[in-house]
């Protein structure tokens, strides 16, 4: 503890009313992972019941599923049923350690690892962010072959950060507003991509001033236009560290 109202903890500086509690604590969250009904029964797919699989968590929250389960099929696996507002975490497979939010009810596969507050410990968006910001962590105590995993003995080991409700509910505000603007400039960037091809797949066919077209033997292009060998205009050798253009 310092005069700075901040205190030294396991996970490191915090500010004082911030506590730091083992995520799998009684009072903190009850951990659970899902199930898979046989494959071979096709009466128990296709049913009403979402049914998340890892490979669907990116990070967001999840309102639809690929696959939903029937009655019978939910009862014949250790799929259970989730409240909206669970709080989701691969556990194994190419997207280990990725996040979603429920927001439905739902049930989940066994690779998924579902977290649920226990009474007012956390909001699932705070702790949803701050695991992803731990994720590099978490991930250098995965086990396993080609894709390692982790268990729910890490997950319920992890040490969190617990502020007051009400300054987790600003944090997880703060940082949705950030995301939102990330996304909103990556689909601007990818609208930019997708205009600047299809530019140049157009002025490199049409040209600039409408011409009439004539065909080549490297498509469509403008009458004005020549096609010739690269080498006839330049001027000395290109090389790529392995090929030379001939003299």
């Amino acid at each position: 503890m310092n005069a700075y109202g901040f205190k030294e903890t396991d996970i490191g500086t915090i500010p004082l009313e911030w506590e730091v509690a083992r995520l799998g604590s009684e009072n903190v969250a009850k951990t659970s992972s899902g199930g898979t009904p046989n494959r071979s029964v096709n009466e128990y797919y296709g049913g009403h019941i979402p049914w998340v699989k890892s490979g669907e968590l990116e990070d967001t929250t999840i309102y639809d599923t690929e696959e939903k389960l029937t009655e019978s099929g939910l009862q014949n696996s250790n799929a259970h049923r989730l409240p909206a507002g669970t709080l989701l975490m691969a556990m194994y497979g190419a997207t280990v350690g990725r996040t979603g939010i429920l927001g439905l009810d739902a049930c989940t596969n066994q690779a998924v690892c579902a977290i649920v507050p226990q009474g007012e410990s956390f909001i699932p968006p705070y702790l949803q962010y701050y695991l992803i910001h731990y994720r590099p962590q978490l991930l250098n105590e995965r086990y396993g072959g080609a894709q390692p995993n982790i268990s729910q003995t890490i997950v319920k080991n992890l040490q969190v950060p617990l502020p007051p409700l009400p300054e987790q509910k600003k944090i997880a505000t703060i940082l949705s507003k950030i995301q939102q603007a990330i996304e909103v400039q990556e689909e601007i960037i990818e609208r930019t991509k997708e205009l600047k091809k299809a530019l140049m797949a157009k002025l490199f066919t049409e040209g600039l001033y409408g011409e009439e077209l004539k065909e080549t033997e490297i498509g469509l292009m403008p009458k004005s236009w020549e096609v010739i060998e690269l080498r006839r205009v330049v001027t000395r050798k290109v090389t790529d560290g392995t090929h030379v253009t001939p003299t």
